[in-house]
């Protein structure tokens, strides 16, 4: 037998045999020819014709080959999107960025211009000559200055919540307590729109693990639209319930109601109700914010409403669920030690009476006019005020005169308040001197950026000039005790003086190293130890004053004491 098969690289092959074998064939249609013949060897004179198809691998075919493409054009398509998306997402946050930081820059003018407003107003209602009449309308300017405050209060608050940036610290608190604390400031409203107020609770003390701060702004909006949606001669209740595993405050009232269709839409993103039907709802930002609190304290907030009529009145229950323990919060908001909510100031200012005759210099750097011109008006009766425009004036004062305090804007052209901050205390003849940081920046980590940088105090605007005195009087008299820790500690010692780390205590180390290095010699005096520490004789004086209450010598002759204090009490000496 002879076969040949068509395309494949052999010919014609004889064989004795009637097999043939064809391994590894690509895929394709074959022909295969085969020829017989003969014991006598005579062949045929025609062949056998076999037409053989040998199929692909599947993943070799055509719907294969399809299904590839597909995938292709999937990938790159999600590959196109996710970096399209990113794109978006990026500009979104960038666009995001700057109307946060457009929106922050606004509520520090906002904040500033209401300090303007509430200030003066402080001060004529504490005046004795100031009328009846003038007085009633002073109270409805400071009412409308407190509300404007705290709305853009609510909006700061509601930008940060959105932005993820509100840090939570979370405390146990008594919550009875707590609630009744955050009721008291509507008892005004409640007696004036003679609405009846009750509260029910099934303990009399119940502990729990909370945020304060901001569960306080959820209970006074809460109550805020109770109050406010609730007409005369209404009730508004607040009710404590405890289960096993969280805890039920539920907030009610029988007024105006709100519509089924609402519910849903109410804790919406500036979401308001048509005034229709002599329904203002004024639902704004408020409950968003509210829910958003709750939400990060791991609860939930809900409500549920009945609309009024003709036969019977409305009511509306805000439901707040809170969870019991303090597991389902993350280990680093949790704060070991809680203050109580009825805490007092632990400052103990200078009365009048007991205020030195001196003069504290005080320096402010301020960019607003007319904010620094109140200022220096409600402090000069008082103290020396050194008013500047912005940091970088500030520091140059520094170069001829050492000022008692400093308080400081923090958003300023040129030089800001955090690096006038820094310049101070870092820098050894300016490093005693405190620093009252004013800014309208009340996150967090605003704070703790100011506090990093130095700064003994940070107030936020607008502020009330009564805390703002006795802060500083406080900061003064901690000035005054340290001067005498310092100079007692100095004329008791034995030793070397080593009372800390900081740059005081180490711009006073070095003075009493040089003294007791130059004992012997008496060619040594006040100018030798100016060039040695780096500074004026003018400069060293002041700082040394400030830490003191001494002069140079009178600093110099107290170490000498001392030397001559230990020298004495040495046995093994003549």
């Amino acid at each position: 037998y002879a076969y040949k098969l068509d395309g494949f690289e052999k010919d014609w092959n004889y064989v004795k045999t009637p097999t043939a074998s064809y391994t590894n064939l690509p895929a394709g249609t074959y022909t295969l020819l085969i020829k017989g013949a003969n014991n006598d060897g005579i062949w045929s004179a025609g062949s056998s014709r076999l037409k053989i198809t040998v199929l692909p691998p599947w993943w070799n075919t055509w719907y294969a080959w399809i299904a590839y493409i597909l995938l292709a054009g999937v990938v790159v398509y999600y590959v196109a999107r996710f970096l399209w998306l990113r794109n978006v997402f990026e500009k979104e946050k960038e666009l995001q960025e700057i109307k946060l930081n457009f929106f922050t820059n606004i509520s520090h003018e906002i904040r500033t211009r209401l300090m303007l407003i509430s200030g003066p107003v402080e001060r004529l209602l504490k005046s004795d000559n100031v009328e009846e009449e003038e007085l009633r309308l002073l109270g409805y300017v400071s009412d409308s200055s407190d509300s404007l405050l705290n709305l853009v209060n609510e909006l700061m608050d509601f930008r940060k919540i959105e932005s993820g940036s509100t840090r939570f610290v979370i405390g146990e608190y008594d919550l009875i307590a707590f609630i009744k604390n955050v009721m008291v400031v509507f008892e005004h409203l409640s007696e004036s729109k003679n609405i009846r107020t009750s509260f029910t609770s099934e303990s009399v003390s119940l502990k729990l693990w909370y945020d304060s701060d901001q569960l306080q702004k959820v209970i006074y909006n809460l109550l805020a639209n109770a109050y406010k949606f609730t007409g005369d001669g209404g009730e508004v209740t607040v009710c404590v319930k405890e289960t096993n595993e969280n805890v039920v405050i539920e907030i009610g009232d029988n007024g105006i109601g709100i519509a089924p269709e609402y519910l849903d839409k109410l804790f919406e993103n500036y979401f308001q109700v048509d005034e229709t039907k002599g329904q203002n709802t004024g639902y704004g930002v408020g409950l968003a914010l509210s829910k958003g609190i709750v939400e990060n304290l791991q609860g939930s907030l809900e409500v549920t409403s009945e609309l009024a009529s003709s036969r019977k009145r409305g009511q509306t229950v805000f439901r707040i669920t809170l969870l019991k323990g303090k597991e389902h919060f993350k280990p680093e908001q949790i704060i070991p030690d809680t203050t109580p909510e009825n805490g007092s100031i632990s400052h103990n200012p200078l009365s009048n009476d007991s205020q030195t005759i001196e003069r504290h210099k005080i320096l402010l750097a301020e960019d607003n006019d007319d904010l620094r011109v109140f200022v220096t008006e409600a402090l000069g009766w008082q103290y020396d005020i050194i008013a500047t425009v912005n940091g970088k004036e500030a520091w140059g004062v520094f170069e001829k005169q050492l000022p008692d305090l400093v308080i400081s804007d923090v958003m300023m052209a040129e030089m800001d308040g955090l690096q006038l901050c820094h310049k101070i205390k870092s820098d050894m003849r300016t490093s005693h001197i405190p620093v009252i940081l004013l800014t309208a920046k009340t996150a967090i980590p605003s704070q703790i950026e100011g506090l990093q940088h130095g700064a003994d105090l940070y107030v936020t605007k607008p502020l009330s000039m009564r805390v703002l005195e006795l802060n500083i009087k406080n900061i003064l008299h901690s000035r005054r005790l340290m001067q005498q820790k310092y100079s007692r500690h100095i004329s008791l010692s034995d030793s070397t003086i080593n009372i800390g780390s900081n740059k005081d205590d180490e711009f006073l180390n070095r003075i009493v190293q040089f003294v007791e290095e130059n004992i012997e010699n008496n060619a040594v005096g006040v100018p030798e130890l100016c060039r040695h520490i780096g500074m004026s004789k003018s400069v060293l004086y002041q700082k040394l004053r400030a830490l003191t209450d001494l002069t140079i010598n009178d600093f110099v002759k107290l170490i000498r004491f001392k030397l001559a204090a230990r020298l004495l009490k040495n046995d093994s000496l003549s």
